[in-house]
């Protein structure tokens, strides 16, 4: 961004230089005063008819680098070419010896409106920091100014019976100069705060003499005296000069500042390679989608930030019956009015971007189980978004959910079998063991058989109950 360098930052060198540049365009400015006629109107129509071009060609300079000054450059040549075309017009009827028709006033009327505009639309971000006590002030001596300075003239005006159509004319001068006193005052404001700028400080400068001139001619007319007189002439040619100075200051400045042509070449190049990168990044979406809608299982992609689905492929379009691109997916996916609880946005972005994490979680839309995997990848655009492709399980859940019942079945029965067959066999041990005190040795051999035969029994129904194996 293009800034206007301060007066006292310049160079002790390029400050010689400048102040020789500023005496010498002043100078020309005020040469005719030192001229005899017929030289002394010569010098004055080619310095009123060249100068202007030069302003034009430097404003355009500056126009077409395009920078913060480019509004500045478009209102201040219009201003200036209406002002030339007014000069050209001026100097035509003065040489052919006829009155000044409305049209040529007319140029210059219309040559303070983009000068107006400008001004308001610059001034306007000081006007707001400043105190409003202040601007009041401000205000009401600019007011005073104006009317020590305009209204002698307007009483002088109509005390001298002049024309109504002079009066008209005048009116609308004095109205327009009434501004640009104000405007001086808010464009020395802009100078104030723009660190010394030189330009802003030459602005001001053009539009006192401007002003100055305005003023001057019109004291002078109405006293006879030469029809505003060479003084007013000179004033003018400084309200050229002092612009010229200010555009110079700028453009010499800034040695970059260069018509954008010479950079066709770079900014053609420049423009085939953003398109080249658009195309690159337009067919990896292409082909990352490829591969997305290629999959049978429904995945979508989100901004973790406003919860937009960016992408829904044909898994999940035909499962919800729609396409949900663009709508929000807590919304969409599980009917809730607010962010899931059970969002894994924690587990997945931030410093766990890349990782994918992997759960299972029922859907609350159409009741059915699945597999989750996570993960935050990189869109095509930059972003980093939420991936997630869900494997229905609702079937695997279902047979999980039956075997676990049937196992539940099998131990309940088991236990049920353990209680059948312990209980008898318990109580058959707890016979012998009390036979076994009571017969003699024969009899217990018998018993002992029996026991052993019983415990054989005891320990396959273990193994049957815990193991589900019939062994000893």
């Amino acid at each position: 961004m293009m800034k206007v360098i301060s007066l006292n930052k310049l160079k002790t060198q390029k400050k010689t230089i400048y102040l020789i540049l500023v005496f010498g365009i002043f100078f020309l400015s005020a040469l005719p005063l030192l001229l005899p006629q017929p030289v002394q109107n010569f010098y004055m129509n080619l310095f009123r008819i060249i100068v202007p071009l030069i302003i034009l060609s430097l404003i355009a300079r500056i126009y077409e680098y395009g920078d913060e000054y480019r509004d500045v450059a478009f209102f201040l040549g219009i201003a200036i070419f209406l002002f030339w075309v007014g000069e050209i017009l001026y100097i035509y009827y003065q040489e052919i010896g006829e009155n000044t028709p409305f049209i040529v006033g007319l140029f210059y009327i219309l040559a303070y409106l983009p000068i107006f505009w400008l001004i308001i639309k610059r001034v306007k971000p000081y006007i707001r920091q400043a105190e409003k006590y202040s601007l009041v002030i401000f205000s009401i001596v600019l007011a005073i100014i104006s009317l020590l300075i305009f209204y002698p003239l307007m009483y002088l005006i109509f005390s001298a019976n002049t024309p109504l159509y002079d009066i008209f004319l005048i009116g609308i001068y004095t109205a327009l100069d009434t501004g640009m006193l104000f405007a001086l005052g808010f464009l020395l404001l802009i100078y104030y705060n723009k660190e010394s700028s030189p330009f802003w400080l030459a602005i001001s400068f053009s539009v006192f003499f401007g002003v100055a001139g305005d003023i001057f001619y019109f004291y002078l007319d109405q006293y006879g005296i030469e029809k505003g007189g060479i003084l007013a002439e000179i004033l003018f040619n400084l309200m050229y000069a002092s612009l010229l100075i200010g555009l110079y200051l700028m453009v010499s400045e800034k040695p970059h500042l260069i018509p954008l042509s010479k950079f066709e070449k770079t900014v053609g190049n420049l423009k085939k390679k953003i398109e080249e990168t658009e195309e690159q990044i337009r067919m990896e979406r292409e082909q990352l989608l490829s591969i997305f809608e290629g999959i049978d299982e429904p995945i979508y992609v989100a901004d973790p930030e406003t919860y937009e689905i960016l992408y829904a492929n044909k898994a999940l379009r035909k499962i919800f019956g729609e396409d949900v691109t663009g709508k929000i997916c807590y919304e969409v996916l599980q009917n809730l009015d607010k962010p899931c609880d059970f969002c894994t946005n924690d587990k997945i972005m931030g410093e766990n971007f890349g990782k994918t994490f992997v759960w299972e979680w029922q859907n609350l839309v159409n009741k059915r189980w699945y597999r989750c995997i996570d993960r935050g990848i990189r869109w095509p655009d930059g972003r980093e978004v939420r991936y997630e492709m869900a494997i229905d399980v609702t079937e695997r859940k279902y047979a999980e959910e039956e075997m676990k019942r049937a196992l539940q079945q099998e131990r309940e029965f088991k236990l049920k079998a353990a209680h059948y067959f312990f209980n008898p066999i318990a109580i058959a041990k707890g016979y012998i063991d009390v036979m076994m005190d009571e017969v003699g040795e024969e009899e217990k051999k018998r018993l002992e058989i029996i026991r052993h035969a019983i415990g054989r029994v005891e320990k396959v129904v273990k193994n049957v109950v815990s193991k589900g194996e019939i062994k000893e």
